[in-house]
């Protein structure tokens, strides 16, 4: 079993300190954190240093050149590395933090949303231009006007936990239709009533609660205060995609294969999840309750 004495020890070696606060800032993740993930991942063949050379990879996003240096590996091996890590984390904890099934049954909002359960936001990350230029053309955002690979986040409206991640999508797919497939792929149901809480991405998606638009503006003082209210609110799922994001490698253009993209997304959004259990992002819902 890990314990954070090895952790820090074989940290050391490494970066030539044993301070939280370096650990964090090069790791993206606290000791306790890491010793947490590694802990079920030792039985997958997962080493400290794999934990190690990994998270650095998440949270640095350094030049493989650097890397190679500071590790002492090859380049085969630093891929094959981070590679396996990634996986490990996503299949032992993916289906723990992802079971929107049973944390959309804990959900319990209140007031006038009390039939809103969750909240749903979509994310775009840079990659590298493809060189084949008969696919140039489906991974292009207009929205970003960059080339990109999207996901779609679902948080609790309660309390702001990651319910589920689904992607990722080629940039030029619209938010309805991110949402759409994740409604189809986990076969969900919602109940007579219930309905989602989207941006204005989302309008036009059944059973979703968007902000009201009208063009050439147009909205009475209730509109405006209505789409307040639902702003409010929806923050919570762009905190969470904050939280996934602050790792280098999502907030970067992506250099590597695309192929390995969305289990760094995964491994991101389950450390966001696993770190929201002993603080949740700030949820709003709670101050509308007599509207």
């Amino acid at each position: 079993m890990a314990n954070a004495d090895d952790v820090c020890d074989e940290f050391s070696k490494i970066f030539r300190s044993r301070s939280k606060r370096v650990f964090k800032e090069n790791l993206g993740v606290t000791v306790d954190l890491l010793v947490l993930l590694l802990t079920p991942l030792i039985v997958h063949g997962v080493t400290i240093n794999d934990m190690i050379i990994t998270l650095h990879f998440l949270k640095q996003y350094p030049l493989q050149q650097t890397a190679f240096a500071l590790f002492r590996v090859s380049g085969v091996e630093y891929n094959k590395i981070i590679r396996h890590t990634m996986k490990a984390i996503v299949n032992v904890f993916g289906p723990r933090e992802f079971d929107w099934r049973r944390r959309y049954q804990q959900a319990h909002p209140t007031g006038f949303f009390h039939k809103v359960y969750v909240v749903v936001d979509a994310t775009e990350c840079n990659i590298q231009r493809p060189f084949d230029v008969h696919i140039q053309e489906v991974y292009y955002s207009g929205k970003k006007k960059r080339h990109t690979l999207k996901y779609h986040v679902v948080c609790n409206i309660s309390d702001g936990r990651i319910i589920d991640v689904h992607g990722p999508f080629l940039g030029r797919n619209h938010d309805i239709t991110l949402a759409r497939s994740w409604f189809e792929m986990k076969n969900i149901q919602l109940d007579q009533g219930e309905l989602i809480l989207g941006d204005k991405g989302y309008i036009g998606l059944e059973n979703c609660l968007t902000p009201i638009r009208r063009k050439n503006g147009g909205l009475t003082q209730v509109h405006t205060n209505y789409n307040q209210v639902l702003g409010s609110v929806r923050i919570v799922v762009e905190q969470a995609i904050a939280r996934i994001k602050k790792f280098g490698c999502l907030r970067q253009t992506w250099r590597n294969d695309r192929s390995a993209h969305p289990f760094a997304f995964y491994t991101c959004a389950i450390i966001a999840s696993l770190e929201m259990r002993d603080s949740p992002v700030t949820t709003a819902v709670n101050k509308f309750l007599l509207l």
